[in-house]
């Protein structure tokens, strides 16, 4: 029982050491605040998809229930790809909207919530 004791007391002195750099705490931070902003924007926009989806009789809905469920059985990098393509440089969103958001934190909240968004 020492032992484990003696080797749990190592892993927090580490944690402590790793915590006490802002170079390891960075990508921490930022993982959590993109995580934090696709929730919710998963359970905002998730929650008006099912609220039209459950109250909506249209033609359309067969189609938006086909894009919605498409990253559940596409592959990762499929999906990755054409999130490239669709906000890429030369997308017309990009040029239409004046963005150039690839590679930045709302690209990241973006994709996360175009992955997660089936699962809600």
């Amino acid at each position: 029982m020492q032992f484990a004791v003696n080797h749990f007391s190592a892993r927090v002195h580490i944690a402590s050491k790793l915590c006490d750099n802002k170079a390891m705490l960075s990508p921490i931070v930022l993982s959590l605040q993109i995580t934090l902003a696709a929730t919710i924007g998963i359970f905002v926009i998730g929650l008006a998809l099912a609220l039209f989806l459950a109250r909506s009789n249209a033609r359309a809905k067969i189609l938006l229930e086909l894009f919605i469920n498409l990253p559940l059985v596409l592959p990762p990098s499929v999906v990755g790809y054409y999130l490239l393509i669709t906000l890429g440089r030369d997308s017309i969103i990009a040029q239409s909207l004046n963005l150039q958001i690839l590679f930045t934190p709302t690209a990241a909240i973006i994709a996360a919530i175009i992955v997660a968004l089936p699962l809600m």
